[in-house]
């Protein structure tokens, strides 16, 4: 992540994290890297958040990336890993 960069954590760590991670502190401090915690979009902010799609106020799939087959799936990751992927890559077909 670059100086200034945010990582936003959506949901819950694992079962066997119980909620504990390591963070290098010293390096976000250095690089003034944010760390903000979401639980997400409650389904109370459905209706809202669809009639904005609806009329064209947010438009979601300016976020998409690429759509890939499953058989595709190891490639998005292995991009991801060396940082060339950007937006979401949606799975299209299983």
């Amino acid at each position: 992540m670059k100086k200034g960069g945010r990582h936003v954590q959506i949901g819950l760590t694992s079962a066997d994290d119980k909620g504990m991670i390591s963070l290098p502190v010293d390096a976000m401090v250095l690089q003034e890297i944010q760390f903000i915690g979401s639980l997400g979009c409650p389904t109370t902010s459905y209706p809202g958040l669809l009639s904005m799609v609806a009329k064209g106020k947010l438009a979601p799939k300016r976020l998409v990336g690429a759509t890939v087959p499953i058989e595709k799936v190891n490639d998005v990751l292995s991009s991801m890993t060396s940082f060339a992927a950007s937006g979401f890559n949606v799975i299209t077909s299983w």
